[in-house]
């Protein structure tokens, strides 16, 4: 967790990833002027976000509203389970919905079933809506792709702080990976080599350009700077690459954390 604006707006940034491709995940929380809080595009509820989250409510009142406002898979994933957890809080959900590879409703996707209300968040700014003292807000979408899914997406302006929250729309990424990245820097080491064989070495430069690859990864899948290596190639070297390389991939990789078939 961080504190963004003192006893008004805190951010907590959680880890998503497969093969040690990891890409920090945000929840927002604002103090809202009446009391409460509200929760924009919650995290997943682990026993360290809810303990968080209880702190804020003891001193700053209960959640009182739970907003997806985007129809992102990685975003919808946790917000109907955190929702589990705040029974009072009003939940709403970003216009367009989707699941595949069946289009499900909300309530079969982990959000509460029963006489909890889900609703959409309205299309218009009018000024009876839930958050008129605290926030401007604008709907983008839904654009619907001719494939699977959709786009779509709510940006919150906070006139108390001059904080916009948006998802997707806007995507920053700095030269250097963010703190909960260097919380266990191994993924970012195991980007750094340029091929399987290599062994690292922990310093700055070394982490550095582990992250620009990890950020390649990340928003492009499929970077133009790799050379895919064969299957016999990459299973001659998966015996030879070094226990100390290994540990870089552990829990994450297959072959005991020793596979990394390209090269760049």
């Amino acid at each position: 967790m961080q504190e963004v604006v003192k006893d008004k707006v805190w951010t907590l940034d959680q880890l998503q990833g497969i093969v040690n491709v990891n890409v920090p995940v945000r929840s927002t929380i604002i103090k809202l002027s009446g009391g409460g809080l509200f929760v924009y595009n919650p995290v997943a509820p682990t026993k360290e976000c809810l303990k968080i989250v209880r702190g804020l409510e003891e001193q700053h009142g209960q959640v009182q509203h739970i907003v997806l406002g985007t129809v992102g898979l990685e975003h919808k994933a946790l917000a109907g389970p955190f929702s589990q957890y705040f029974q009072t809080a009003n939940i709403w959900i970003q216009p367009g919905q989707w699941s595949f590879p069946i289009n499900l409703p909300s309530q079969l996707l982990g959000f509460p079933i029963g006489s909890r209300t889900i609703r959409e968040i309205p299309l218009d700014d009018a000024s009876d809506n839930p958050w008129a003292p605290d926030f401007e807000f604008r709907v983008l979408g839904p654009l619907r792709f001719k494939s699977v899914g959709a786009f779509s997406e709510t940006a919150f302006f906070h006139r108390d702080t001059k904080t916009l929250l948006v998802t997707d729309i806007i995507v920053k990424v700095g030269d250097q990976p963010p703190p909960i990245i260097l919380e266990d820097p191994r993924a970012i080491l195991f980007h750094s080599r340029d091929e399987m064989l290599d062994e690292v070495q922990d310093i700055e430069e070394t982490r550095l350009r582990g992250w620009r690859r990890m950020v390649l990864f990340g928003l492009v899948f499929y970077p133009a700077s790799i050379r895919v290596s064969g299957l016999f190639e990459t299973l001659g070297k998966i015996s030879r690459v070094s226990s100390t390389s290994k540990l870089l991939g552990e829990g994450a990789i297959p072959f005991s954390g020793g596979l990394y078939p390209w090269s760049w």
